[in-house]
């Protein structure tokens, strides 16, 4: 998400998979072109318009993978708000 159209259209441009498709461990889904200090990746799950919490999709492994460098900065962050 950006507010300059031209780096939104990069971005979309570099996602790399389609809905439904199942992804491995280590597939690249998608690149951030890096458009400032600031830019970075927002992670979610939806069915249709609504945002759920992706955390049953994950092995416990998969799911401490995720939240390790989080919790560098955030000690009690969890998965989802």
């Amino acid at each position: 998400m950006t507010a300059v159209r031209s780096d939104g259209e990069r971005q979309l441009e570099n996602i790399q998979v389609q809905a439904g498709q199942p992804v491995d461990q280590g597939d690249v889904i998608g690149l951030l072109p890096y458009t400032g200090p600031d830019c970075h990746v927002d992670f979610g799950f939806y069915e249709g318009w609504k945002r759920i919490c992706p955390e049953s999709f994950f092995v416990p492994e998969a799911k401490q993978s995720i939240l390790r460098p989080i919790r560098r900065a955030w000690p009690s962050a969890k998965m989802c708000h």
